[in-house]
């Protein structure tokens, strides 16, 4: 577990300022339910709108932020979907999308958040639901196991998730 949280600080780290604030501004705004539009990401960030043009390329590109180039909207950022998923988390009354389980149960856990995420067990396809508070696992199935590969933080995530 430490060696996965180190590898997500370090793919952090990474990140060029305009990427961390793009990528921010984005994630808050799926967060609140809205998928954040591309053409006012420079004013939302209060960055310069070539910087921005070349974080959304950067981040795009390694499949950290989903572009629906056809509403010209950031639908997936840091682990949140706009679109439906196989992996729900209930969050203040709302319910948002998540990209994997592990995105699922980790976005409640950063936040400190009280949630419920309901997924599916990938082999068999069972339902499988677990509760948080204040971020931490309550209530989960016995047996459940959720698996985290360990990514190179300088490869694609569209790539190789």
């Amino acid at each position: 577990m430490t060696e996965f949280l180190s590898g997500l600080a370090a793919r952090l780290a990474a990140l060029t300022d305009d990427e961390a604030a793009v990528s921010r501004h984005c994630f808050r705004a799926l967060l609140a339910g809205r998928p954040a539009r591309l053409s006012a990401l420079a004013e939302a960030t209060g960055r310069d709108a070539a910087g921005v043009a070349r974080a959304v390329a950067a981040l795009s590109g390694r499949g950290h932020l989903g572009i629906d180039e056809a509403s010209a909207t950031v639908t997936v950022a840091r682990g949140l979907s706009a679109s439906p998923t196989p992996h729900r988390l209930r969050l203040d009354a709302r319910t948002l999308h998540a990209c994997c389980a592990v995105d699922a149960v980790g976005i409640p856990a950063a936040l400190g958040a009280d949630a419920v995420v309901e997924s599916r067990c990938e082999p068999c396809g069972a339902a499988l639901t677990i509760t948080m508070r204040a971020g931490a696992v309550v209530a989960a199935p016995p047996s459940i196991v959720i698996w985290a590969a360990d990514l190179d933080p300088a490869r694609s995530l569209r790539e190789h998730t």
